[in-house]
């Protein structure tokens, strides 16, 4: 599945969004400020492409890292991480927000909050630098893993 985010300020790429096309690398392009040439034949800048490696296919990482996560609770008595529900449930509800902009004509959507101490969040495609860094940290297995290592 391909995705593509364009932005005031600039586009993610993604050919193998879902399943990458190789086990142990996935890649992805992005271009910040980009306008064309005066005769409108290139961009400048040009969109850079990074790829991300790892030694375990992604399936692999995430059941090391559940393991991981379980297993320090059993041995240790530490408490259960709140960071992947939470990463989870912010995924989902930007999925959501992007598929309900497309269905009404790409209109903004607000990301409503769903409990107390959460404030709502817009979908702002002005900070899409921002958009773009988190996109990077999160395709980097090494957040989580330790394992990865990303060229640019």
């Amino acid at each position: 599945m391909d995705i593509t985010a364009i932005g005031t300020a600039g586009t993610l790429h993604l050919n193998d969004f879902i399943v990458p096309f190789g086990e142990k690398e996935a890649s992805f392009t992005t271009s910040s400020k980009s306008e064309f040439t005066d005769l409108v034949t290139a961009w400048v800048p040009a969109p850079s492409r990074h790829t991300v490696t790892t030694d375990l296919p992604q399936e692999a990482c995430m059941v090391t890292e559940f393991a991981r996560l379980v297993g320090n609770i059993k041995a240790n008595g530490a408490k259960p991480d709140p960071k992947w529900p939470t990463i989870s449930r912010k995924t989902q509800l930007i999925l959501d927000a992007v598929k309900t902009s497309i269905s009404e004509g790409l209109k903004p959507v607000e990301i409503a909050a769903q409990k107390k101490h959460e404030k709502a969040v817009g979908l702002d495609v002005g900070k899409f630098d921002k958009i773009l860094e988190a996109g990077r940290r999160l395709m980097k297995c090494e957040l989580w893993m330790g394992r990865a290592n990303v060229e640019t």
